[in-house]
């Protein structure tokens, strides 16, 4: 059976490390979100690459549930500036209703979870590349986990050699000095206790793959486990 592009973006960013979550929505990806700071055990770095989530497969964090982060435990969020403002909002509005975080101004490698968007995503390579002019690359590095967000204004290839085609023909999305392609976590962040721009990948590494048909044609994305739909 022929892969889908998101399947094999799924399966290959799995095998470098990543996971790759399809959200039917912003709103489920928000929960996604929210969700992390709240678990003791954030759902992130596992192998499946198929992961799907819903309203009914994300579990409803109570601030007050002995599940949750201690209340003097407040997780250190950092939101990239370049995120889709009304997107931004929301996730702020869903971390606000336990208080369990600390929203930072400026990234630091004190930030425990860093939400940024993609600018591209690359199915046969499982990586992701990032606007430099846009997300500073220290953005995608410096958080405990890096939630790194794909909607309508993410455009999808099929792989580098596609991706450097376009900007090399002036019709890439992103100009080829300010390309950083993220192709998974660091395998040796956690041992080095550093993360070196440059050098490292993030420590771990989540993409929200919003599902958007519209703004990526002919494209099939993940509607379950083993089930697709166009």
């Amino acid at each position: 059976m022929t892969e889908t592009p998101v399947e094999k973006f799924a399966t290959r960013l799995a095998h470098n490390g990543g996971e790759a979550i399809i959200c039917k929505n912003y709103d489920i990806a928000v929960k996604f979100i929210a969700g992390l700071t709240k678990s003791e055990a954030p759902i992130a770095g596992r192998a499946d690459a198929n992961a799907n989530f819903d309203e009914n497969s994300l579990p409803d964090f109570d601030s007050n549930s002995s599940s949750g982060r201690n209340a003097r435990t407040k997780t250190k969020v950092y939101l990239s500036k370049a995120l889709d403002g009304g997107f931004a909002k929301k996730i702020t509005t869903a971390l606000c209703v336990g208080a369990d975080f600390i929203l930072l101004e400026a990234v630091s490698d004190d930030a425990e979870i860093c939400v940024a968007p993609a600018a591209a995503l690359l199915a046969e390579d499982g990586a992701l590349v990032i606007d430099a002019a846009r997300v500073a690359h220290e953005e995608t590095l410096f958080g405990s986990i890096s939630v790194l967000v794909a909607d309508g204004g993410t455009k999808f290839y099929n792989n580098m050699a596609e991706f450097f085609g376009d900007a090399a023909a002036g019709k890439g999305v992103v100009r080829p000095d300010k390309t950083v392609i993220i192709a998974g976590p660091s395998k040796t962040a956690d041992i080095e206790k550093q993360v070196v721009p440059g050098m490292h990948g993030p420590k771990k590494l989540v993409c929200l793959v919003i599902d958007n048909p519209p703004a990526i044609e002919n494209r099939r994305f993940l509607s379950g486990r083993k089930n697709f739909r166009t």
